[in-house]
């Protein structure tokens, strides 16, 4: 754990002395369509390698053999890094795609998409979405079991269940899409069609600004971000989607308003959707957009009623547990660290491309699905690439999928330093 606040620390602090990125957004070479072509095959292949590897260990079926606990470490681990690897060559080899190659590309999401929604997922968040949706009111949930039909719902988060910690957006948007289902699977699947639905409008939200075609690729075939918010449905991505409107506009009214509508789904995103104004150039409408959305938010959270920031401080109570004392120290620092590159964001409009990788500071463990958090941030200036890319190596490193000894560290090391030599000489 933390070793993981030690990395995003360091390529934040890096970013501030070397404010050229590893890997340009856009860096004009010509493409090599061939290649790319090939890397899109074996993207959507190594994605469904990963799925069935979740699978086998859930006990379910594949093609896979059987592996065990370290065994499935490895695999997946070496899985995550050949991901960042091919997305890598994927923005090395597009250069301007043509027609042939942006349906390949299209294609290849659609493979995704499919593959993700066929992901057998009953636990975890998704169940908790479901069972707040399906309260009369999710901060304060009612103490009777649900039906037998839901009743693993009560298994997984007990009676009552833990109240929802999330924004009343969120909870308007759970519901509204829950309830057309009458069954368990088909409201999990509500849950995943969200997050599908997340995905997707950020691709078209880059695709209408006129993003480079690298970054729009990198989004649409990346198997973290179909894995973490579809599959298992997250619902970071959905707050993310409407900072990345904020983070792809020019006018202080849209950002904003899509910064509180995000905060509205998960408040975390009010501190991370500020560097967003670096968009805008004039300083005075930076700091008067930074005061709106602090307003705004507070009026949110105040007209969502005090059971809202009480169920938020009784979950935290439930899930605390002491932390080694250089773990909080790290935390604390790197949570300094947002707040500093908020203010530096707001106050000299810059953002350096290390910027995305700290927010995951802002839970209370630094969790594999908190990572999504510095995406818009990422699209605000010219470090899209480089994060999209990592996104699987940093899964990998986040996941606490190996127990954290000196060999493991040594392994996610000399994995960051081959990806890092992919992405400097590639």
């Amino acid at each position: 754990m933390g070793f993981t606040y030690i990395v995003a620390l360091l390529v934040a602090a890096i970013s501030l002395v070397y404010r050229r990125p590893p890997l340009a957004d856009d860096d004009g070479r010509p493409g090599r369509p061939a290649a790319a072509l090939a890397i899109v095959v074996v993207s959507v292949l190594a994605y469904a390698f990963e799925l069935a590897a979740y699978e086998q260990r859930q006990g379910i079926r594949t093609f896979l053999p059987v592996f065990s606990e370290a065994t499935f470490a490895l695999v997946l681990g070496a899985t995550f890094v050949v991901q960042s690897a091919l997305l890598a060559g994927l923005a090395r080899t597009l250069g301007r795609p043509g027609a042939p190659l942006r349906i390949a590309i299209a294609l290849g999401s659609v493979a995704m998409l499919g593959l993700s929604l066929h992901q057998q997922n009953t636990g975890g968040d998704l169940t908790a979405y479901v069972g707040s949706a399906m309260q009369h009111d999710p901060y304060v949930p009612s103490r009777a079991p649900f039906p037998a039909a839901f009743a693993s719902i009560n298994r997984i988060w007990g009676t009552p269940m833990v109240p929802s910690t999330y924004g009343p957006l969120w909870n308007a948007i759970a519901a509204a899409a829950a309830a057309p289902f009458a069954t368990l699977p088909g409201k999990l699947l509500a849950m995943q069609l969200l997050g599908a639905g997340a995905l997707l409008g950020i691709v078209a939200t880059l695709l209408r600004t006129k993003a480079p075609p690298a970054v729009v690729a990198l989004v649409a075939l990346n198997p973290f971000l179909w894995e973490q918010y579809v599959a298992e449905a997250h619902n970071d991505l959905l707050a993310a989607a409407f900072v990345v409107v904020a983070a792809r506009s020019a006018t202080m009214r849209t950002i904003v308003l899509a910064v509180v509508a995000a905060a509205a789904i998960k408040v975390s995103f009010a501190l991370t959707g500020l560097a967003t104004l670096a968009r805008l150039s004039r300083r005075a409408d930076r700091l008067t957009g930074a005061a709106s959305i602090v307003g705004l938010v507070g009026l949110t959270i105040a007209l969502a009623g005090a059971e809202y920031p009480r169920a938020v401080v009784r979950v935290l109570a439930l899930y605390a547990h002491p932390l080694p004392p250089g773990d909080v120290v790290l935390r604390e620092l790197t949570e300094l660290a947002v707040a500093v590159f908020a203010v530096v964001a707001v106050v000299a409009g810059r953002v350096p491309w290390g910027t995305p990788w700290i927010p995951i500071a802002l839970g209370q463990f630094p969790l594999t699905n908190y990572l999504c958090w510095g995406l818009p941030t990422a699209l605000v200036g010219n470090g899209a690439a480089i994060f999209l890319i990592a996104l699987p190596y940093a899964a990998f490193e986040a996941n606490n999928i190996l127990a954290e000894t000196p060999l493991s560290i040594g392994v996610r090391l000399a994995a960051g330093v081959a990806l890092a030599a992919v992405l400097v000489l590639g």
